[in-house]
């Protein structure tokens, strides 16, 4: 059997990335921003300042597959949707979304029907629980960001980005 000197391992020890400090699971850190997110989020309902809005958006939505024994190839496009819609939102719960433009194209032989809600904004914050599919596909899963969450999921920062408005700069912490 062949021994390497503990020098060598320990250079090679070194050589291993470590994780930055950001990147740890339900580090201080992430717990803290996680748990402000859910204190901002149940107050976002109790915002009397915001009466009602409406919005354009304009997105794709992907359906890929991966095929093959083992699954080790890419996933490749079955089928891409491009949506156009109108969002409108007015306190305390009432939305809207309508349709404008919406063109799919199959790139592979399907037969895929979405549920409507699958191709919209969610506007209701979910509430504490998700719920997608009429129920029939996410059922009352807790939401990452009420107070069930800190329970159920484990949190990690990531990267950040900022949002430029004319009027001011919002830091996203990911």
């Amino acid at each position: 059997m062949r021994r390497f000197p503990a020098a060598v391992l320990g250079l090679a020890a070194l050589a291993l990335p470590l994780p930055a400090a950001g990147q740890a699971w339900n580090s201080d850190a992430a717990l803290a921003l996680a748990r402000r997110a859910i204190a901002r989020r149940s107050g976002a309902a109790r915002d009397t300042a915001l009466h009602d809005y409406k919005a354009q958006a304009h997105g794709f939505l992907f359906f890929l597959g991966a095929f093959g024994e083992g699954l080790a190839d890419p996933p490749r496009l079955i089928k891409a949707d491009q949506l156009e819609l109108e969002v409108y939102w007015r306190a305390p719960a009432s939305s809207k979304q309508r349709v404008i433009g919406w063109r799919d194209r199959a790139e592979l032989p399907t037969d895929i029907n979405y549920h409507r809600d699958h191709l919209g904004i969610i506007q209701n914050d979910f509430g504490p629980a998700m719920r997608l599919g009429e129920g029939d596909e996410v059922r009352d899963v807790p939401h990452p960001l009420s107070p069930l969450g800190l329970d159920v999921y484990d949190f990690a920062l990531g990267d950040t980005t900022t949002i430029v408005f004319p009027e001011r700069e919002v830091r996203v912490v990911a």
